[in-house]
């Protein structure tokens, strides 16, 4: 039996959330109970007979796709380092993909090291807490970045195509 794909849906300011369904395209509205009761994810079937994962998305900061490398390390508590595929960036926080399975809970705080595409920004070592794991997709607010590292974070934002 395969894993279902996660989608990941914007809950709006009215607390609505609009999917597309990964199998045959088809935009629908998730079921307000799902949501109302504050969780993170849930899972939705669609007309067409796919069912997938739901990953309800509650941010104020606008989150950049990304492509980029890099590693994780758990410092608090101590131990599990891994490498990771960051998939979107913003003013506040990251999600990536860790290439192995993983032991992360919400609550851990990591050190990230990303190598940031345009070489001008290597060396990016923000310190985050874990907000959501799901499977080996991790989501992180970032929980103490030098001013430096804010500054050039807006510059790289500002200039990703």
């Amino acid at each position: 039996m395969s894993i279902p794909e996660t989608i990941q849906a914007r809950v709006q300011q009215d607390g609505k959330v609009l999917t597309t369904c990964p199998g045959c395209g088809k935009i629908q509205p998730v079921e307000s109970d799902k949501i109302a009761n504050g969780g993170s994810s849930s899972s939705a079937t669609c007309s067409c007979g796919e069912t997938f994962a739901v990953f309800f998305e509650r941010r104020k900061a606008y989150r950049r796709e990304v492509s980029l490398r890099g590693t994780y390390q758990r410092t608090s508590p101590g131990g599990k380092f891994g490498e990771m595929s960051v998939e979107n960036l913003s003013m506040t926080g990251i999600g990536f993909v860790t290439l192995d399975a993983n032991n992360l809970e919400e609550g851990d705080k990591v050190t990230l090291r990303c190598v940031l595409a345009d070489g001008k920004h290597a060396g990016f070592e923000p310190v985050a807490v874990v907000v959501c794991c799901h499977d080996r997709y991790v989501g992180c607010r970032f929980k103490e970045l030098s001013r430096d590292e804010e500054e050039w974070l807006v510059e790289y934002l500002m200039v990703i195509p």
